[in-house]
Parts: C-alpha cells; sequence; structure tokens
C-alpha cells in the first residue's frame, strides 16, 4: 500500500471516530420529590432559680435573711436557701438527671455540713436517679441547709468564709 491510500484509511477513520464521538448516547433517567417531612430538635434547659435564705436556728421562729453575704455566723447557727426552677424539656424518649455540686463547696471549714434535699413535681429526688421530664415543664424544688457544729471548738475567726455562690445544678440527658 502506498502512502497516499494508508493516509486516506487513517483521515477516514479518525473522522469516523470523531462522527461517533459527537453523536449522543442518551439513557433514559428521572427523579421524584418524596415528602419525607422535616425533624427538630428537641431542648432540655434549666431555668435559674431565684432563692431565698432563711436563719432556721430556732426552729420554732425562722427568721427571713435580707443580705446572705452581711450575716455573720456562729457555731450552732443553722440557715436554709429555698429556692425553685424548672427543667423544661421537649423531646420524644427523654430523660434526664439533676446534679448539684455541694461537694467541696466547704473549701475545708471545719463543722460546716451543707444538705441538698430536691423534690421533683412535688416527689423526693435523689441525686443520681433519672428524671422522666420527657415532654413539658418540670418543677424542682431545693432545699439546702448548711449546719454550723454547735460543738466546734477553738478561737473564733471571722476570716473563714463559706462561698455559696458556686453552687450549681446541672440537668443532663441520659
Amino acid at each position: 500500500m502506498n502512502k497516499l491510500v494508508k493516509g486516506s484509511i487513517a483521515g477516514a477513520a479518525g473522522i469516523a471516530l470523531l462522527l461517533g464521538g459527537a453523536g449522543t448516547f442518551a439513557t433514559w433517567n428521572d427523579n421524584a420529590t418524596v415528602a419525607a417531612g422535616t425533624i427538630t430538635s428537641g431542648e432540655l434547659s434549666l431555668s435559674t432559680p431565684v432563692g431565698a435564705w432563711t436563719d432556721v436556728t430556732d426552729a420554732a421562729t425562722p427568721v427571713a435573711v435580707a443580705t446572705i453575704s452581711n450575716f455573720r455566723t456562729v457555731p450552732g447557727d443553722v440557715l436554709q436557701y429555698a429556692a425553685s426552677f424548672n427543667i423544661t424539656a421537649t423531646g420524644d424518649n427523654l430523660e434526664a438527671e439533676l446534679e448539684s455540686n455541694l461537694a467541696g463547696l466547704t473549701n475545708g471549714i471545719a463543722g460546716v455540713t451543707p444538705v441538698t434535699v430536691m423534690t421533683v413535681g412535688g416527689a423526693p429526688y435523689v441525686q443520681g436517679n433519672t428524671i422522666p421530664v420527657s415532654k413539658g415543664s418540670t418543677v424542682v424544688s431545693v432545699v439546702i441547709t448548711v449546719t454550723f457544729d454547735p460543738n466546734t471548738t477553738g478561737s473564733g475567726s471571722t476570716s473563714e468564709v463559706l462561698d455559696l455562690g458556686a453552687l450549681t445544678f446541672t440537668v443532663s440527658q441520659v
């Protein structure tokens, strides 16, 4: 074969390939939108309690304490802090646990014992238990009793500070 024939065959093959590639080989396809709805997240929140202090040293005649930072304790005093707050819960299958951090709040002050009693929806609550808060709002009542041991001995000190400002409550999903 001569060069001209070979060149013509190669050119014709190239043109055939180009023309074949320029065409379309369509495949059928379609799509549809499915109305599957939307998903919205729930909520788990805890309101900030507003409470009050009371001097209950003489249980028969409790005395409201207007400003706790101005109250000066002595051995034998018993103070109570009472507050209520709401746990707002929205969500299916939602359960929560309520915790407080009373441990360590005494800052090593001898003879001071804080005790927390919590009720959830009117029922006694033990820290570490589950609260069934699957829908709506649940009222949590807290009473913290701080007892200053009447048998504390030694010289008196006005420099001891019990800062309950660091007291926190945490609600967590379980």
